[in-house]
């Protein structure tokens, strides 16, 4: 006969084991799912597509093909992301003005490759640093924080200092949350609009533009506006002042009549020397200048411009010598423009030579295709100080001197835009009260 507690004892048991054995045997199968879901969400995490193939039960299979798909939307948006992240460093690195953004705590956070070559700084040492702390510039430093402080653009321009000085201008822009959202005069941060609330800022960005040929030439505008007007000035006030005196009355005196009808003639000559010579440089400027070139034989040209000259050297008894080798290679160039560069440069030597000689020599370069082509004098000579601007429109070492002798200022400019046109290059060495050789190059004829 059995015992009823034994029974009892002995189904517990058997229960027990059972249980324990179903339980063994989920949890291997939950441990064999578990594993390859451990890998599973390392691989979605370095956002690369996988497929998850799990053991059962059904329940771990579910979750994995939620896996799978979570994988593979995450892998195309980091995808995506890395497609823009190398577009925008593309443009950035394209744009030829200096890119400079930082966060609200005016730390940098973009500064790209224009920007380093602007400040000398590569992104390296600036990233990460107060904008102050590691460019050091207080204009720039300026203008962004009062962008950052106020919400508004700033536009400023300043110079920077080193072995050439730079003019810069910077653009500082506000960065917002609320990029769409706009004011009543604009957007909101530019200027004229309303400023971006201070909640919505998280920083600035600036574009830092190099300016300095901008305002050279701004400047080289200006100067040539006021040369030209006062040049202009100067004969119109002489005319118009002749002019009244013999409506007054100077034209009844014969001789008084004679010298203002002199001083005229000479004053209009001044005139028209100069409106032709603006014309001519305007026309070279312009770069449009179709050049007719042919072989020349430079003795040729020289000899005619020379002999043109020859009355005016006899006058003030100077030699006029040429020196150019029978065995001399052709050049390629424009004849009546090349004829314009020897007679500027024969008629500044023959104006600022007292007495002495004037020499056009020529020889072959045996370095380069190019014939070197020298015009000296025995003149007064140029200062060392000005040899540097001696080219420049309206440029003249002694502005009462070169008037008096009909200067118009614009004739070496012109020199110079002639020899250039043609792949050449000029050059001029002086020594005060030795005299002057201004020397330039021409291709040879092929």
């Amino acid at each position: 006969m059995h015992d009823p507690w034994l029974a009892a004892l002995t189904g517990c048991a058997l229960g027990l084991g059972l249980g324990a054995v179903v339980a063994l045997r989920t949890w291997r199968q939950l441990r064999g799912g578990i594993g390859p879901l451990a890998d599973t969400v390392a691989e979605i995490a370095r956002g690369r597509p996988i497929q998850v193939v799990l053991p059962e039960p059904e329940e771990l299979v579910e979750l994995g093909q939620r896996l799978r798909e979570l994988s593979e939307r995450i892998a195309t948006a980091v995808q995506h992301s890395s497609r823009r992240e190398a577009q925008l460093a593309g443009v950035l690195g394209s744009l030829v003005d200096g890119c400079i953004a930082v966060d609200a705590g005016g730390r940098v956070i973009l500064f790209n490759e224009a920007a380093s070559r602007l400040f000398g700084k590569p992104a390296s040492d600036v990233l990460g640093r107060p904008l102050m702390e590691a460019i050091r510039s207080y204009d720039l430093a300026t203008a962004i924080g009062e962008t950052l402080a106020t919400g508004r653009q700033q536009i400023r321009e300043f110079r920077v200092a080193g072995p050439t000085e730079r003019v810069l201008q910077v653009t500082a822009t506000p960065l917002s949350r609320a990029e769409g959202r706009r004011g009543r005069d604009g957007r909101p941060g530019d200027e004229g609009g309303e400023p971006f609330p201070e909640d919505e800022r998280w920083g600035a960005v600036a574009l830092v533009r190099d300016v300095t040929e901008l305002r050279r030439l701004e400047r080289v505008r200006s100067d040539f506006v006021a040369n030209v007007s006062h040049e202009l000035r100067t004969p119109l006030t002489a005319l118009k002042g002749f002019i009244e005196a013999l409506q007054e009355g100077a034209a009844e005196d014969p001789a008084t009549r004679t010298r203002f009808l002199e001083i005229m003639a000479r004053e209009t000559d001044r005139l028209v020397a100069l409106i032709n010579d603006l014309l001519d440089l305007s026309h070279l400027e312009s770069r449009n200048v179709e050049l007719r070139r042919t072989p020349l034989q430079l003795a040729r040209v020289a000899g005619a411009v020379i002999a043109m000259f020859a009355r005016k050297a006899a006058a003030k008894q100077l030699a006029l010598e040429q020196d150019l080798p029978p065995d001399l290679p052709p050049v390629l160039a424009d004849e009546d423009m090349l004829r314009q560069v020897f007679i500027n440069l024969l008629d500044n030597a023959v104006k600022y030579t007292p007495s002495g000689r004037i020499t056009v020599r020529a020889m072959a370069e045996p370095r380069e295709p190019m014939v070197r082509v020298e015009v000296s004098d025995t003149g007064i000579g140029i200062p060392r100080q000005h040899l540097g601007r001696i080219f420049e429109r309206f440029y003249r070492v002694d502005r009462a001197r070169s008037r008096e002798l009909g200067g118009t200022g614009l004739g070496l400019s012109i020199v110079r835009h002639i020899i250039e046109l043609h792949g050449g290059r000029i050059e001029v060495d002086s020594e005060v009260g030795a005299g002057t050789t201004f020397r330039f190059w021409l291709p040879r004829a092929p």
